[in-house]
């Protein structure tokens, strides 16, 4: 759809949210579309044609994700970056006083180590909202840690946690380097 926004809009122009989904109206979910929801929806369909991409951005400022995605039964891999985004989205708007170790976590907790593909993506949408200055640093950032070469390591005889330590500690000293 190039232009879904006019879906939501006529829902709401004709009341029919309640009909449509009676479980938000009973826990006062609604209205969970805004101004600013549909504002992000455009810019999205600008820039992406992933549906996941610009479900989340409609989804930005969503309360209660969990009791609102259940009503709408919504696809797990619509709602797992729509939670992300609801969960790391300040760390994303912070970024330029995120300190290093707070930098790492936020990498780790969007699994960007092992699927740079939900970095990109939760780049995209928040910097819908927020610029893409934080984004550019993310990705500069998950660049300088892939480069580190686990052979080393591996060669000090570092294995199980201790290899996990050791990596994690350079990956924290070369976001501090990026930072500076």
């Amino acid at each position: 759809e190039a232009e879904p926004w006019h879906f939501f809009i006529t829902l709401g122009l004709c009341g029919a949210w309640i009909g449509l989904f009676p479980d938000l109206n009973k826990k006062a979910l609604l209205p969970f579309i805004n101004e600013l929801s549909l504002a992000l929806l455009k810019t999205a369909c600008q820039i992406s044609t992933d549906p996941i991409v610009r479900f989340a951005a409609l989804f930005f400022n969503a309360e209660e994700t969990e009791a609102l995605f259940n009503a709408l039964r919504a696809p797990l891999e619509y709602t797992q970056l729509a939670k992300l985004i609801a969960q790391h989205h300040c760390s994303y708007r912070d970024f330029s006083t995120q300190s290093a170790e707070q930098i790492f976590l936020l990498l780790r907790n969007l699994r960007a180590f092992q699927q740079p593909e939900k970095l990109q993506a939760f780049i995209q949408v928040c910097g819908l909202r927020y610029g893409n200055a934080a984004g550019e640093q993310l990705i500069k950032i998950l660049a300088a840690c892939k480069e580190i070469d686990l052979q080393i390591y591996l060669k000090q005889g570092l294995q199980g946690a201790n290899l996990g330590a050791a990596l994690e500690q350079e990956q924290i000293r070369r976001i501090q380097e990026a930072i500076k």
